[in-house]
C-alpha cells in the first residue's frame, strides 16, 4: 500500500452497495462473505425441516432465499 496520506485511514477492504472491495483487487472476500451467508441459509432451511415445516412452506422460502441470490449475481 502507499503511504498514508495525513489523517485518512487505509483499509484493506471495504463493502460498498453490497460489494466487498480488498486493496489487492481480488474477490475472495466477497465471495466467502456471499457463501457464508448462503451456507446460513441452507441451514435455517434444514432446521426448519427438522421442526416440521412442510414440503410446500419450505419450498415457498427456499424460492424467497434462491430468488435474493439471483437478484444479486449479475450484479
Amino acid at each position: 500500500m502507499p503511504p498514508a496520506l495525513g489523517d485518512i485511514e487505509q483499509l484493506d477492504c471495504c463493502k460498498l452497495l453490497g460489494v466487498i472491495f480488498q486493496s489487492n483487487f481480488k474477490m475472495d472476500s466477497n465471495i466467502q462473505f456471499i457463501l457464508s451467508h448462503y451456507a446460513q441459509k441452507v441451514y435455517l432451511l434444514k432446521l426448519l425441516r427438522h421442526r416440521g415445516l412442510s414440503d410446500t412452506q419450505l419450498s415457498v422460502i427456499a424460492f424467497a432465499v434462491i430468488s435474493r441470490l439471483l437478484y444479486v449475481l449479475p450484479a
